[in-house]
């Protein structure tokens, strides 16, 4: 207690507040200076298969709005695929935007954040800046950062902080209601977490004092449109009924997930416990809240449990993975829901020990048990937050994009495999018998031009005119015409003399490696 009294008494002096803001922007100058150095302009993983081939149908002028709401690994990507094709007529595909716009929308959920905590308690809003700030733009998420499509957790948590501040913020009304629907439906269209943009609110909005009747009703009828519309879509493996084995794996997954941020080692027992502890000091702390000040509670509830039911739903899509590969919950990617959650923690903690404070009698009692057990875990917890800075991944996409492009002659896989091939395909190869679209390295036969089959379809592939490919870093799309097709090429590479595998699926022939994408 007196290190948060000291710390008022800073804060209290220009000097110290100053020096406070300061310390709140270095996570911000920290988020841009990784993605000016390390960012790397290349598309990686899906999007080679997904949102490079909007870029493409954009620059062609075939592109059409059915194109947004095609399915990526079971989310719809809408949101993004949208800002991409906004941008790539802007930029001819630099994605970098995209990579900046990242950065912007951490810094719009941790403003979201302080905001939400300002509504309680102005001082407690400042003094929580600096940690707020170092939580939620944390270069733990510099992988979320630096990979363009990987924007849609930024979005999905950018969206449920915003619809928390329109429930807090505006008068209880059907005019806020619709505002959050609206933000509310964005989310879902982000990535798969449509039942929590549309579930967890519905904590905020009773603590809020929403009662009458219209209130849910209209709330209920836009779920149940959104859930009808995702429900058509879900496959079947998605459908399959669960197993008390795949239960416990879920759970497991989903508290490895949320103890990942404080994690100095890359440990899943750790992790697992990390992630009991914090949800058994969310309850300790929402409960002592709920005795002060239930009105307080809700934003941080609703918050929490879109965090919690994020890690639940990504361990019950990724729950056979998890079998495979037990350090599955602890990807990087997964690290900007789950700071939610710790955010959240942190809130509450915070704001007990200011209406706690002045408690007497036999409450003070339960103020001490509050503060021993609130200093000693914030104290823990803290230093394992700075301790797991230090594996911070910070993708050397730069280097890797540099690696592919001397693959040809090197011959390396292992960068292959970091820009996400799969080692069981050899080469990180995709191809779309009805597009033709080859992710990383376009391919081209040696004559006789081979036809390359799968079942009732044949396509010739033949080398191009080395004057066809010639590019630059300005101008990343090509076209040329060839049998009276016309294609469109996407950042272009000298071609090198070597020959090699190329996996078709199940076909392989020699070919030529030339390029990073075709598509006719």
């Amino acid at each position: 207690m007196h290190v948060w009294t000291a710390l008022s008494k800073v804060l209290d002096k220009p000097s110290g507040r100053a020096l406070w803001i300061v310390l709140s922007c270095l996570p911000i100058l920290t988020a841009f200076f990784i993605v000016l150095v390390h960012g790397a302009n290349h598309p990686f993983l899906e999007e080679w298969y997904a949102t490079a081939l909007i870029a493409i149908a954009v620059h062609d002028g075939t592109f059409t709005l059915s194109q947004l709401f095609e399915p990526v690994n079971e989310h719809p990507y809408v949101v993004t695929k949208a800002i991409l094709a906004l941008h790539t007529a802007l930029t001819n595909y630099d994605l970098r935007v995209d990579m900046l716009l990242n950065v912007v929308m951490s810094i719009l959920i941790a403003l979201g954040v302080i905001w939400l905590v300002r509504r309680q308690d102005r001082r407690l809003a400042f003094q929580l800046m600096f940690p707020l700030s170092v939580l939620l733009i944390s270069h733990l998420q510099a992988v979320n950062w630096l990979i363009a499509f990987q924007n849609i957790f930024l979005i999905s948590a950018l969206c449920i902080v915003i619809v928390l501040l329109l429930i807090q913020l505006r008068p209880i009304s059907w005019q806020t209601l619709c505002l959050a629907a609206v933000v509310a439906l964005i989310g879902s269209f982000s990535m798969g977490v449509a039942p929590l943009m549309w579930l967890t609110p519905l904590i905020a909005l009773w603590l809020r004092g929403y009662r009458r009747w219209w209130h849910y009703a209209l709330w209920f009828l836009c779920t149940a449109l959104v859930f009808a519309y995702f429900a058509v879509r879900v496959t079947e493996s998605l459908n399959a009924p669960l197993t008390l084995e795949e239960i416990g794996l879920i759970v497991h997954f989903a508290l490895a997930f949320l103890g990942r941020p404080l994690l100095p080692s890359l440990d899943l027992t750790l992790s697992t416990v990390l992630g009991i502890v914090g949800i058994a000091l969310f309850a300790f702390n929402a409960l002592l809240l709920w005795l002060r000040h239930p009105e307080w509670l809700g934003t941080w509830a609703s918050l929490a449990a879109f965090s919690v039911g994020a890690a639940l739903l990504t361990g019950y899509g990724r729950r056979a993975f998890f079998v495979d590969y037990a350090l599955y919950p602890l990807e990087p990617r997964y690290i900007t829901h789950s700071l939610l959650f710790w955010s959240a923690s942190l809130v509450i903690s915070a704001s007990n020990l200011v209406v706690w404070r002045q408690v007497r009698g036999s409450q003070r009692k339960t103020w001490r048990a509050l503060r021993m057990v609130n200093l000693s875990a914030g104290v823990v917890l803290s230093l394992m937050f700075v301790a797991s800075l230090r594996i911070a991944v910070i993708p050397g996409f730069k280097e890797d994009v540099a690696c592919m492009l001397e693959f040809p002659m090197t011959r390396d896989l292992e960068c292959a495999i970091r820009l996400g091939s799969e080692p069981k395909h050899a080469l990180p190869a995709l191809v779309r018998i009805d597009q033709l679209a080859v992710r990383r390295l376009g391919a081209f036969a040696e004559r006789p031009t081979p036809m390359i089959r799968d079942q009732n379809v044949a396509m010739p592939l033949e080398r191009l005119p080395v004057a066809a490919l010639r590019s630059t870093a300005e101008a990343r799309f090509v076209t040329w015409e060839h049998a009276e097709q016309t294609y469109s090429a996407l950042v272009q590479v000298a071609p090198a003399q070597q020959t090699w595998q190329l996996w078709f699926h199940h076909i392989h022939v020699p070919t030529y490696f030339e390029a990073q994408l075709y598509v006719p």
